[in-house]
């Protein structure tokens, strides 16, 4: 989780006058880092997300400098920006406030007498500090998803770092949200970047990570919340803001212990909302797919299908035909000869035909159980296959 506008500030007013004159809405903006920049060349040592200090200096002739460094700063997303007030910086203009104030960029005043070395060094360990605290938070959970168990160093890890505590009488609730990018790449960077945004904006307590193919977020959620509607709130705008990934989201859970289940049940939702094309799903929502992301691993899985459907496909091979494809058809259409000739653009007698054959030669005979088990191997083909 990012360390915030807001956090860092409130951090550094403990020791440094630092002020708020503008740009309030955007205090939730994640920090990744801290700059000193005078000039307007920003293309090279800015790559967002920065929290920005300027004296002033390389525009000591004055001018209307401020407003195209504030046009710069938002187009290279930085965090918010620090004018260290004084001989070059006099005066702050209404309209500077007002931009600010209109696209959310943070905007503080800290006095000239204020050593900027001072205040940088004690931003960048903080900084450095969070973000080693939450490595290690990152790495625990991780940990503890994998092992399937925790250990109590681990829960007196997590409680220390006030992430989510187990010894309470009541403690707090989690969901697990997985995101899983839909052209079957990595979860990249970017894309854990702007995921962790969007949920800093939301100034939630989580963890993000990734986990075999997909971002694995761990989301607190209180009791006065409904949490799997808190959380297909938040999946919803992820959906809607990053589009090209889906969301699935686990049961809420309050103890530790059971967060390889949780996130077990995250994948299950993401993977059938991918196969679906539904971009978001809740576990509860998942039907049968529940049972069969549960089998342990793709050989079962797959031997079952070779099973029921490996004769036919064999068969397809060396005649060169598309019995598996019609019966597939079928099955998706409950058995509807008209619907089956329909979709495959042919006779309805062609249908019947290749129907009779399968039949015949293949030994099902489309009774409850026969439907079932083919229903069955024709999910896990494709899942697996």
């Amino acid at each position: 989780m990012s360390v915030t506008v807001r956090e860092l500030t409130e951090e550094l007013t403990k020791k440094y006058p630092i002020a708020l004159a503008a740009g309030e809405s955007g205090l939730s903006n994640p920090v990744r880092w801290v700059y000193t920049v005078e000039d307007l060349a920003f293309d090279k040592i800015l790559h967002g997300s920065e929290l920005v200090f300027t004296t002033g200096i390389a525009h000591r002739d004055g001018g209307d400098w401020l407003d195209e460094f504030i046009d710069g700063l938002i187009a290279h997303g930085s965090a918010g920006l620090v004018l260290n007030t004084g001989p070059y910086i006099t005066e702050l203009p209404d309209e500077v406030r007002a931009r600010c104030d209109s696209v959310g960029l943070p905007l503080f005043t800290i006095p000239w007498e204020i050593s900027l070395i001072d205040v940088m060094y004690d931003c960048s360990h903080y900084l450095m500090k969070s973000e080693e605290n939450s490595m290690s938070l990152t790495k625990t959970l991780r940990g503890i998803i994998l092992n399937r168990r925790s250990t109590p160093a681990q829960l007196r890890f997590i409680e220390r770092s006030g992430f989510h505590s187990s010894h309470l009488n009541n403690p707090a609730r989690f969901c697990v949200l997985a995101l899983l990018p839909d052209d079957d790449t990595e979860p990249t960077r970017q894309l854990h970047s702007d995921a962790d945004r969007l949920l800093t904006d939301e100034g939630r307590r989580f963890s993000l990570f990734t986990l075999q193919d997909m971002l694995v977020c761990v989301l607190i959620v209180s009791d006065q919340e409904d949490g799997v509607e808190c959380a297909r709130m938040l999946s919803q705008d992820l959906c809607e803001k990053l589009p090209q990934v889906s969301v699935g989201v686990s049961e809420p859970f309050r103890e530790i212990d059971d967060l390889p289940t949780a996130s077990d049940q995250a994948i299950v939702a993401v993977r059938t909302a991918r196969k679906n094309g539904s971009g978001f799903m809740k576990y509860s929502a998942t039907g049968i797919y529940k049972l069969l992301y549960a089998i342990s691993g793709p050989e079962i899985a797959l031997s079952y299908v070779d099973e029921l459907l490996g004769k036919i496909k064999e068969y397809d091979r060396t005649h060169d035909s598309d019995y598996l494809e019609t019966l597939r058809v079928f099955m998706r259409h409950n058995g509807s000869v008209q619907n089956t000739a329909a979709e495959l653009k042919i006779h309805r007698n062609t249908v019947n035909n290749k129907m009779r054959l399968i039949r015949e030669r293949f030994g099902f005979d489309f009774g409850y159980e026969c439907v079932t088990a083919l229903t069955i191997a024709f999910i896990l083909d494709e899942l697996y296959g």
